[in-house]
Parts: structure tokens; sequence; C-alpha cells
């Protein structure tokens, strides 16, 4: 795994108000763009790319080639709960917070009808993805070449890119939109799944 510091949480995540949602609507908002703000930062640092509902990471991958496993759980430590001030957000306030989230373009439910799946974090938009796989394919001359799924988000070459490694499902959203914005064709097995792209 990366050796990398702990999360460093911001001053208001000890404020014991933080985890309860305020009744006053000007003061909801800024504590839900706050909330917003620290799930972003925090699943980026520990690369989790699909949180529980309750604020526990479902999966998350590091940038250690030499793993087997191609996911893993960093905690079992909810973001949603601070044992330091003893505080935690009650489920109804947490599912407002990922809501928000989705209708901004920042998560989406992996299954609407069941939360329990998790959520997708967009630490970057799926269009800011793209157009870093983009330019990375530009930038190390592979466009015109017919790239694997393995080469991109394993590859030795892209070690030190941001979307090494990234979520399976998160990854293939991606390569559809860079399809979808003409920036890639898509190069299908013979049972017709995804294998890899061609930057064109």
């Amino acid at each position: 795994m990366d050796n990398k510091p702990p999360f460093t949480y911001p001053a208001l995540y000890d404020f014991p108000p933080f985890f309860t949602k305020q009744p006053n609507s000007q003061t909801w908002q800024s504590q839900l763009s706050n909330w917003v703000k620290l799930l972003l930062a925090y699943c980026k640092h520990n690369r989790i790319w699909i949180l529980s509902p309750d604020g526990t990471p479902l999966t998350a991958t590091s940038n250690d080639d030499d793993s087997d496993n191609e996911e893993f759980v960093p905690s079992t430590e909810s973001i949603f709960n601070n044992e330091k001030i003893q505080r935690s957000i009650k489920p109804d306030m947490s599912l407002e917070i990922l809501n928000t989230m989705v209708s901004q373009g920042k998560a989406k439910w992996k299954d609407p009808k069941n939360h329990k799946m998790g959520i997708y974090i967009y630490w970057y938009s799926l269009e800011a993805w793209a157009d870093m796989i983009y330019d990375w394919i530009e930038n190390t001359g592979q466009q015109n070449s017919v790239l694997t799924i393995y080469e991109i988000r394993k590859g030795e070459l892209g070690h030190n890119q941001e979307f090494h490694n990234m979520d399976m499902d998160m990854f293939i959203s991606v390569l559809e939109l860079m399809v979808k914005k003409g920036q890639a064709q898509l190069i299908r097995d013979e049972d017709g799944s995804i294998a890899g792209i061609k930057v064109v």
C-alpha cells in the first residue's frame, strides 16, 4: 500500500454541532457544503472509490502493483462517526449529504434501489477522469494504439497517475464517456466485454 501520511481532518470535524443538522437553512447549506468537501478530500486521500451509506469504505485501491488484491478496505471506521468527540450523524442526515453529492454530479449510487450496495464517490468528475486518461495517452505517445484495460489501469507506465488502479466499474464508465465524446473507440472481446480502447 502507499506509504503516505494519514488524512488530516479539518478543525470543523472536531466541532460537535457539525454532526447535527442545523435548523437554520443558511447554516445547514454551509454545513452541507463542508461535508461534501470533506468526503471528497477524504476519499481522494484514501483512494476510496465506493463508500457505504454509513460512511465506511466499501472499496479502495492502492498504487502497489505487487499486490494481487485489486481492492481492499483501508478502514472499518466511518467518517460520519468521530470517536474523539463521541459524535456521529444520523442516517437521514448522511443520506441527505450523499444525495446532495449525487445531485451535484459528485457521486452516484451503485444501485439507486439498494443503497446498501454503496455509492461511487467522484473526487473528479467522469469528464475530468476521461480528459486525464486522454491527455496521458497523448502525452505518452500511445495515440492510435490499442491499449488494454490492464495497461491503463495497472500498467507500469501509468503507475504515478491518479487513475491507476481505478475501480473497474467506474473505469468502464469513464471509457464509455470517452467514446461518447469521440475521444476513443472500444475494443471488445469475443464475448462482448470491453478489452481495451484505441484513442483517436
